[in-house]
């Protein structure tokens, strides 16, 4: 045994060098010249029975294949091969052994170069494509996106099961090309499941072992527990609470740390089934926090969905809705990212639980209105049953769990810079390159509606360069099984097709619009000082921008405080902003997707708004180049002012019900508020998801406690903010972020 940051790991065979491992890449190599999805699944077989398992002591949830991968120089990024090139760096680094082993192992990857996507793109792209991603302006993120996979159906089915549905499916397969195909798919499904088997059995082997030889810090009492679930649950399904929860980790480890899809769903006939046997309330909560820990530890961003209605229409709201908000208000943890389906029509105990579990300042939940939801899903032609089952996965992405692949996050738009190429004729200031197509000069846009209209010409353009890389991406992955994902996803099984060739019942690609706030003020900014006012031409507002303002201080001034801004219930600039939504939410929905479907358009934002304004200059509501752009669906930062109430009323002008991925609204308020006028914002957020609100994220907390938690990090390791649709550790956000959280506006009055 070797220790590791107080984690254990068991040997396996060193095919590496000081400490690094590649048991999939081997595994993947040495299967070459069989068919795809039987060669991935080899390579798992490979990895998950001779990579190290962990097990920390005193655990009651086991399992942290991330880091049996980290040594792995090909990683699966949602199950397409990505190189680590961290791996090969360290490898380089470590003496002449090490240079020849890189040597080596770079001569392995550029054998199956065909499928490793970093490797691939942008050599794909056209001239046009190019230029639109180097721009910033229309990209794609090479993601294949989040997925909820069907956790119901592992859990009910259990290893066995699924195993005898797979053979059950090979039965019934015919002869000819496609159906060999197909037979092929089946067996990549039998040796995934009898790699999946192995990885659970050796945990239950290692905690065997662990319990004769107990080491400081051990249970053997609890090893001997861990080890009995183990080794039934490698095949059978799970009996009991924790059991279930234990075969639920090991899916999202193996379906690549994704999103939990309905938790309080499908862990509740578990959950009965311990209480009915006299397990007490403490030991359900033990084994929730148990799972909590595991998911804090990876410390990637995993949904988690609670509340709701069922399948059926019936309410889903059950005792494991209300443990789950307990559970995450009391750990104060930035995981589980969890997602409350709620509506104006919910109980009011929900809503007051909702709002307790806000007052810790952790920003969970994300309240997510259901009754826009699921009509929404039933216009895109989901079927009933599967649109009232929907849930979130990555940040907050509407997904159907286990039925879709939505390619979340695949794509990325940036509509100022689209605002930026229209005052350039198409060039790009910063590239030097044409980005877009010629749309006229500015000294020759005369009218605010050209100016609109150049705007449209280039949004229309960075949406086809974008479908069309996002697309050439998705048909890359045809070359991927993706195999856990395939067995947990319908209906690939059914279909003898893995999700990246149509087996998944429903298909979309899911991109972010960043920037529409933004793009609504300046172009607010542009029609005031420029076609109302005549301060200036447009030409001379377009030099002024691209001097970042130097020597214009005062037009900057009037740009950035005199003209209105998105937020404040002014009908004017809210409905430039609905307008330019509406625009580019159509465009982007007319593009077919592959494999199907269409392309969703969506303003979760994620991090974008800060990664893409280094792209963009000055712009005409006064922002500097380079500032952050808007964090959510929302204002501007700190363009707010006139409260809550006027800014839900200017995002209600907004055709929410057209944003296909999530309408996301970052809301901060201030401690004395939030907590004194409890009834009042509760009303206040049911009436605006009774007029039609997508979805409400809230921090609460105040600018002087997040400037003391940048000054002294040390005292505020656990202050938890909402970013872009996700929750994080303030002092661990880069400074960028931290500063923009800062600016938003914190409500102090309704």
């Amino acid at each position: 045994m070797v220790g590791w940051a107080g984690v254990l790991r068991m040997p396996s065979p060193d095919n590496g060098i000081n400490g690094y491992h590649w048991h999939y890449l081997d595994g993947y190599l040495d299967a070459e010249g069989e068919p795809p999805a039987v060669r991935e699944a080899l390579a798992r077989l490979r990895l998950l029975s001779r990579g190290p398992v962990f097990a920390a002591p005193g655990e009651l949830v086991v399992g942290a294949l991330h880091k049996s991968t980290g040594n792995e120089p090909l990683a699966n990024r949602t199950s397409a091969h990505y190189v680590q090139r961290r791996v090969l760096d360290a490898i380089g680094a470590a003496g002449a052994a090490g240079a020849m082993r890189k040597s080596s192992l770079e001569a392995g990857i550029a054998r199956l170069s065909d499928t490793v996507v970093d490797l691939a793109f942008p050599a794909g792209y056209s001239e046009e494509e190019r230029l639109a991603s180097e721009s910033g302006t229309a990209m794609c993120c090479h993601f294949n996106g989040h997925m909820a996979l069907d956790y119901g159906r592992l859990l009910g089915r259990g290893i066995r099961g699924l195993r005898e549905d797979v053979r059950r499916h090979a039965r019934r397969v015919g002869a000819g090309q496609k159906s060999r195909d197909r037979q092929d798919f089946y067996r990549a499904m039998e040796i995934t499941l009898d790699a999946i088997a192995v990885f659970i059995r050796r945990h239950g082997e290692e905690a065997d072992r662990r319990a004769r030889s107990p080491l400081s810090g051990d249970s053997p009492q609890r090893l001997s527990l861990v080890r009995d679930i183990c080794m039934r649950i490698a095949e059978e399904p799970p009996s009991g609470y924790l059991e279930a929860l234990q075969l639920l980790w090991f899916g999202m480890m193996l379906g690549d740390y994704d999103s939990f899809g309905r938790f309080d769903q499908y862990l509740l006939p578990f959950y009965s089934e311990s209480v009915e046997a006299g397990a007490t309330g403490r030991e359900i909560q033990e084994a929730m926090t148990g799972l909590w820990a595991k998911i804090e530890e990876h410390g990637a961003i995993m949904s988690m969905t609670i509340g709701g209605v069922r399948p059926d229409g019936g309410s889903g709201i059950n005792p494991l809705t209300l443990l789950a908000l307990r559970t995450t208000r009391e750990l104060v943890r930035m995981s589980p990212n969890l997602c409350l389906r709620i509506s104006s029509d919910s109980p009011a105990a929900l809503w007051e639980e909702a709002h307790r579990s806000l007052t810790t300042g952790q920003s969970l939940p994300a309240l997510y209105n259901e009754a826009l939801i699921i009509p929404l899903l039933e216009k895109a032609g989901v079927a009933a049953e599967d649109a009232r089952d929907f849930c979130l996965a990555g940040c907050s992405q509407v997904v159907i769990p286990g039925k879709s692949s939505f390619g979340c996050d695949m794509g990325a738009y940036n509509a100022l810079k689209c605002l930026e190429l229209a005052l350039h004729d198409g060039w790009d200031p910063r590239t030097r390159k044409r980005a877009g197509p010629p749309t006229g000069r500015a000294r020759d846009l005369f009218t605010f509606q050209a100016v609109r209209e150049a705007w449209s010409s280039q949004v229309r353009h960075a949406v086809r360069m974008g479908a069309s890389i996002c697309n050439k991406d998705s048909l890359f992955r045809r070359n991927f099984c993706s195999t856990i994902r395939s067995l947990l996803t319908a209906d690939c099984l059914e279909r003898g097709a893995g999700i990246f060739r149509g087996g998944a019942r429903y298909y979309a690609i899911q991109s972010e619009i960043v920037g529409l706030t933004n793009t609504a003020n300046a172009l607010a900014g542009i029609r005031k000082v420029v076609f109302e006012d005549r301060d200036m031409g447009l030409e001379q507002l377009v030099a002024a921008l691209d001097s970042d303002f130097q020597g214009h201080e005062q037009l900057r001034l009037k740009l950035g405080n005199t003209v209105q801004k998105f937020g404040n219930d002014d009908p004017a600039v809210d409905g430039l902003r609905a307008s330019i939504s509406s625009e580019f939410y159509a465009e982007l929905s007319s593009h077919a997707a592959e494999p199907g479907g269409f392309h969703w358009p969506g303003e979760v934002i994620f991090s974008y708004h800060v990664d893409l304004a280094s792209q963009v200059g000055a712009s005409a509501d006064g922002r500097r180049a380079g500032t952050p752009l808007s964090d959510s669906a929302g204002p501007a930062q700190g363009t707010d002012l006139r409260g809550p109430t006027a800014l839900l009323n200017s995002m209600l002008a907004l055709p929410q019900e057209r944003c296909m991925t999530c309408c996301s609204l970052n809301l901060k308020f201030t401690p004395s508020l939030w907590t004194g006028a409890r009834e009042e914002v509760l009303s206040l957020f049911r009436s605006y998801f009774a007029r039609g609100g997508f979805q409400l994220q809230v921090n609460v907390v105040d600018a002087r406690t997040l400037e003391e938690a940048r000054r002294n990090p040390a005292a505020f390791r656990s202050l938890v903010v909402r970013v872009g649709g996700f929750s994080a550790y303030f002092t661990q956000l880069e400074p960028r972020l931290q500063e923009e959280i800062i600016q938003r506006t914190a409500h102090g009055a309704l």
